[in-house]
């Protein structure tokens, strides 16, 4: 039988962005919107003010860059959680065979159920501190990739302000 494949179940969340070029894409901008001359002419719009697209589209290099690089952020943490998952899977799975083992070697009913409690306790116990670690590292994933997002956010206000104060506003 064949088996159907979809788009799906093959998404790479890791790949979906990896050709975009912001910087690319803010030279393209430019060009179509650089001459303003052109552009009022282009939609027939009669004296637009001036405007200075260098310095907008400066400013806009700066977000770009900045959303790029919570993104990489993002990724990273969202990587590396995925990791730390993976291996508290994987000492579940050997901590559970292990206990198979202590658990078959109890030589009565009363020694099963001593063992049974302590594995539980102590599986409840690395339980709480792996969630607890998990949760840690996400909290810090979200504070790493805002930061720059913040930073840039106070930078484009004293920007626009300049920008605005350059054509006298």
């Amino acid at each position: 039988m064949t088996r159907k494949t979809s788009p799906f179940t093959e998404f790479d969340p890791f790949q979906a962005w990896a050709g975009f070029d912001p910087l690319k894409a803010a030279d393209q901008f430019t060009k179509m919107f650089g001459d303003t001359d052109k552009f009022t002419k282009m939609f027939g719009v009669g004296d637009m003010p001036q405007t200075n697209i260098d310095a907008v589209m400066a400013s806009q290099r700066k977000s770009m860059e900045a959303l790029t690089v919570a993104n990489q952020k993002m990724l990273d943490g969202v990587r590396a959680v995925s990791e730390r998952q993976a291996e508290i899977v994987r000492d579940a799975v050997a901590q559970t065979s292990a206990a198979m083992d202590v658990l078959g070697k109890a030589k009565n009913p009363q020694e099963v159920v001593e063992k049974q409690a302590e594995l539980a306790r102590t599986a409840f116990d690395k339980s709480v501190k792996d969630l607890t670690e998990l949760r840690e590292l996400v909290v810090k994933t979200n504070k790493d990739a805002v930061e720059p997002i913040n930073t840039r956010i106070q930078e484009s206000f004293d920007e626009i302000k300049a920008i605005t104060t350059v054509n006298g506003k």
